[in-house]
This record gives structure tokens, C-alpha cells and sequence, in this order.
């Protein structure tokens, strides 16, 4: 292992809005782990569409890790689209987040609280929505997205992709295009904040995380599959409750 990854076994600083610090520990996984963390950034406009990232000294210096670490984590923003490399310039974010900047400006405290309430009193309705206006077709693609959820929870691998493909569904079959670009575009803002809680997690919690929110989830599913919307609606708020800033506050997190 490089002699500076070594050092972020004990604990590196992540920023906060607004100019604050707080000691965040890196898992062994650094590159993995430090895209985390520069999505959180961009997700929240500490990093706007066209601004180029720190360099990879300047990254190597603030959190400790070694140039390939830096080189992991730029290669997974890639793979993501949020960034892009023009070779001799730099890397810069890539100008569709820009897309989400009203709900970043509506979260003044940027600790994700008001887009968790946002969510809770749209898309609580919206599953109730969902349990009466659901079609076959958007019920099997809710049951698809919810068995890759499962097979990820079963192996411990990130699941918020199969998450945000389940809230997408849950807002196709309101059969409304504005509740379904909203949901999309809170969820896609808070995305990157499930991933790093993820993130950080040991192996144990991590898995035991995971298949409570699978379980969350298919009692969501089988609601709005039974047509339900009371329990549908209940069910929502559960889930939703689980994923505020307050029940993953145990957890180092960037605010």
C-alpha cells in the first residue's frame, strides 16, 4: 500500500456547506469512497457544471490518499458522467447537473433535511397515487427493480441504483410527468448522499442496512401491487423516515 494511503486510516477532512469541517474516517476503499464525496460536492453545487476539480496534488494534500486513489475515484465520476477530462487542461463537472440547482438552492441548511421533507410529502402521496393508477406493466418493473435491489443487499454491493430505478417506476405509474420529473430530480440530488452513507458502513451494518431497506421497500411494492394506497401511503412513510439526515447521523457525512 503507498505510504499516504496508510494515513487515511486514520481520518481525513470533508467540507461542509458554508466553510465548515468535520474529521470524516475513510474506509480502506479510497478511491470508491472519495468519489462519494465529490458527488456529494457536485450533487450540492460546492461544485458547479464547468468547474474544474481540484488537481490531483491539491486532492492527494486534503485528504491524504495516493495518486492512484485520486485516479479511481476521477475514473468512477467519469463512468457516471459527472465529470470530464480534457488531457493538459484538467477535469472539469459536467454541465447537466446543473439541472438540479433549484432543489440545491432549496435546501438552504444543506444537510439534506428539506429535500428529505420534500420527498416525504410528495412521494407518500404519490404511492397512494401509484396503488390506484398502477398498470401490470409498472408493477413488473417494480418488481424488477426490486429483486436487483434484493440480489445487491444479498451481496452487500451498493443498491442506490436499484433505488433510484424504484422511485422512478413509483413515479411513472402516478401516470403524472411533473410528479415523476419531481421525484427524479429530488432523488437523483439525494442519491449520492445514500451512497456515501453506504459508504461507510462496515461489511455487518452494511448488510443489515440493506435488507432492512429491501424489506422497506417490498412492503411499498406489494401495497401499491394489492392496490392498496392507505398502506401504500404508510409504507412510503416509512421508508422515507428511514432515509432522513436523523436516522443516518451515526454515520460520517458530509453536511
Amino acid at each position: 500500500m503507498h505510504a499516504t494511503d496508510s494515513a487515511v486510516n486514520s481520518m481525513v477532512k470533508v467540507a461542509w456547506a458554508g466553510g465548515e469541517f468535520r474529521a470524516d474516517p475513510l474506509p480502506r476503499a479510497h478511491g470508491p469512497r472519495l468519489a462519494e464525496v465529490l458527488t456529494v460536492r457536485i450533487s450540492e453545487g460546492r461544485l458547479s457544471a464547468g468547474d474544474r476539480l481540484p488537481t490531483q496534488a491539491d486532492l492527494m494534500k486534503e485528504f491524504g490518499v495516493s495518486r492512484n486513489s485520486i485516479r479511481e475515484a476521477i475514473s468512477h465520476l467519469q463512468e457516471r458522467g459527472l465529470v470530464v477530462t480534457h488531457h493538459g487542461i484538467g477535469t472539469f463537472v459536467a454541465g447537466h447537473v446543473e439541472r438540479l440547482a433549484p432543489l440545491r438552492d432549496a435546501d438552504p441548511d444543506g444537510d439534506g433535511a428539506c429535500l428529505c421533507e420534500l420527498q416525504l410529502g410528495i412521494e407518500s402521496e404519490a404511492a397512494a397515487m401509484a396503488a390506484a393508477r398502477r398498470s401490470p406493466e409498472s408493477l413488473q418493473a417494480m418488481r424488477t427493480a426490486l429483486h436487483e435491489l434484493e440480489q445487491a443487499a444479498l451481496l452487500g454491493t451498493d443498491t442506490t441504483a436499484a433505488e433510484q430505478r424504484l422511485h422512478a417506476e413509483f413515479g411513472r405509474a402516478c401516470r403524472s410527468a411533473h410528479i415523476r420529473a419531481l421525484l427524479e430530480q429530488v432523488v437523483a440530488t439525494l442519491a449520492p448522499r445514500w451512497r456515501l452513507h453506504l459508504a461507510g458502513l462496515r461489511r455487518a451494518e452494511r448488510l443489515s442496512h440493506m435488507q432492512q431497506l429491501h424489506a422497506r421497500y417490498a412492503r411499498v411494492v406489494s401495497a401499491i401491487g394489492e392496490q392498496d394506497g392507505e398502506s401504500a401511503r404508510h409504507a412510503m412513510r416509512e421508508l422515507l423516515a428511514s432515509r432522513s439526515p436523523a436516522s443516518t447521523s451515526n454515520t460520517p457525512f458530509p453536511g
